[in-house]
């Protein structure tokens, strides 16, 4: 089993009052999910419910789409589909039109 590595905001935010608790590194998820800020973007799924291999993406899911990130076979893609943004993997020979690699996935518990 992998030890386990907590992101930790300030205690403010978490309602906790008092300096002295005040972490040093606020959460950024910028600085987690975002390495070329010019091409990235957050995507709200609209559609349904989505699998993609043995990963589901559902309605109301925020997806970092990185668009600096080259098309890789198998990877978790979005493609323009009739004028829309569309998930879908990869394959070789796909003829829809390449728009940007997911690269994490947020939701709401």
């Amino acid at each position: 089993m992998k030890p386990v590595s907590f992101i930790r905001t300030s205690p403010r935010e978490l309602g906790e009052e008092g300096d002295e608790h005040e972490y040093k590194n606020p959460l950024s998820l910028d600085a987690h999910f975002v390495a070329h800020p010019t091409s990235t973007f957050f995507v709200r799924v609209g559609g349904d419910l989505h699998v993609c291999g043995k990963l589901d993406i559902r309605r109301d899911d925020v997806l970092v789409v990185d668009r600096a990130v080259p098309p890789c076979t198998g990877t978790l893609s979005v493609f323009v589909q009739e004028g829309e943004l569309v998930v879908a993997r990869l394959v070789d020979g796909e003829a829809a039109e390449y728009w940007g690699s997911v690269i994490a996935l947020a939701r709401r518990m």
